[in-house]
């Protein structure tokens, strides 16, 4: 099956365009709706429309008008992809014409569950995280309200990231997990001069201090089981915390499925939290 992605964010496109190829869609993309009528009137031919709302030239609601006006292309299925703001416009584009949409941000599963209500893909039973209800919103309140307590004892110095994509060439990493009928995962990650620092600030020492490997392993861990302990205030069933751990490899890896994932800047250095189906 074939899909045709149009969003102005070049980092947007390729990332729906990774998610439907897992899924065994073959992708093009369009960077406004008219690039998109371009590619249709050249006769093209595709099975699904993934439309961002808000474009240069030609936006989403315009597109899914144009394309409904053609009586050639009405067997597109036609999925709006946007964002929390921009929900009000769902009820204009589904007047339109379009079929369904989705919010950002979203996870894998949630295209694979839109795709499968629209009749593009198989019904599969999935298995669901206690945390799909859990938001980057959320995640990041609480990130802010446990390093203000007790790490850093005021606000401000725990900020939204700026700094582009984050790469980390000593990391540490810190998690407890979830347990229930499907395990998910609490996940902190940061370098390893961060995470001494942190130690440090936990500990109320000066930055001239010396701080051993154990002394990190156990802040980590108590600032990941905090985390995972407000997280889990959240939920509305009732599930149990694994101890914490840390290690230089992150966990997350064979089977796990990434659901969210927010990036905090800690006195301007990155600090990553993350959260997982097991």
């Amino acid at each position: 099956m074939r899909a045709l992605v149009i969003d102005e964010s070049r980092t947007m496109r390729r990332i729906v365009s990774g998610i439907l190829g897992g899924l065994g869609f073959s992708t093009s993309e369009a960077g406004n709706g008219r690039e998109a009528l371009d590619l249709l009137e050249a006769g093209e031919t595709f099975d699904l429309a993934c439309i961002d709302w808000k474009m240069p030239v030609m936006d989403g609601f315009e597109f899914v008008t144009a394309v409904r006006a053609r009586r050639d292309w009405r067997s597109l299925t036609l999925m709006m992809v946007t964002t929390e703001n921009e929900r009000r416009h769902i009820v204009r584009a589904l007047a339109a014409g379009a079929h369904e949409y989705v919010i950002k941000p979203f996870t894998p599963d949630a295209i694979a569950s839109k795709l499968e209500m629209l009749g593009l893909l198989p019904r599969q039973e999935r298995c669901v995280s206690v945390l799909a209800g859990v938001d980057a919103v959320q995640v990041a309140t609480i990130a802010t309200e446990v390093f203000a307590a007790m790490i850093d004892h005021k606000t401000g110095l725990l900020t939204p990231w700026s700094g582009g994509p984050v790469t980390m060439a000593d990391p540490r990493h810190a998690w407890v997990d979830l347990s229930t009928e499907h395990a998910s995962r609490v996940q902190l990650t940061t370098d390893v001069g961060t995470a001494d620092d942190l130690t440090r600030a936990l500990l109320g020492v000066t930055a001239a201090d010396p701080v051993a490997e154990a002394d990190v392993s156990d802040a980590l861990g108590e600032i990941a089981n905090i985390f995972g302990g407000n997280i889990k205030s959240l939920l509305p069933e009732q599930v149990w915390l694994t101890l914490p751990k840390v290690s230089r490899v992150s966990p997350s890896g064979d089977g796990a499925v990434r659901l969210d994932e927010v990036v905090l800047a800690w006195r301007g250095r990155p600090l990553v939290i993350s959260l997982w189906t097991l």
